[in-house]
């Protein structure tokens, strides 16, 4: 994706967490018909480096602080935490980047050395 005058590459999160692989996708509403070639995406910086995460839909941006409820055993995910109300699994972003490409830490401490 062009983002900020580079490229930046895509994580599908829905297609990289290990228990959403081969689930269907939630239904596509009108605002975002299917094939309308418009994606979801929060920018994130690992690093030196920025990463797309696509997503199926951005709720809320908020700024809250929260408190973790226990920790997860499942891979991708931190915990979880109650946000305006609502139970909310809180992701490990890095994790979830790492599983989508295992060489992306090297190749950000690669660029970062030369």
């Amino acid at each position: 994706m062009q983002y900020r005058g580079g490229i930046i590459p895509l994580v599908d999160i829905f297609a990289t967490l290990p228990e959403r692989r081969n689930k269907p996708r939630p239904v596509e509403d009108e605002t975002h018909p299917e094939g309308s070639g418009s994606l979801q995406v929060v920018v994130y910086s690992c690093g030196d480096q920025d990463v797309g995460l696509v997503v199926d839909q951005i709720l809320d941006v908020i700024d809250e602080a929260i408190e973790v409820t226990g920790q997860s055993t499942r891979q991708g995910v931190i915990g979880t935490a109650v946000i305006q109300d609502r139970v909310t699994e809180l992701l490990n972003i890095e994790e979830i980047v790492q599983m989508s490409n295992p060489n992306f830490r090297q190749k950000t401490a690669a660029a970062s050395v030369s």
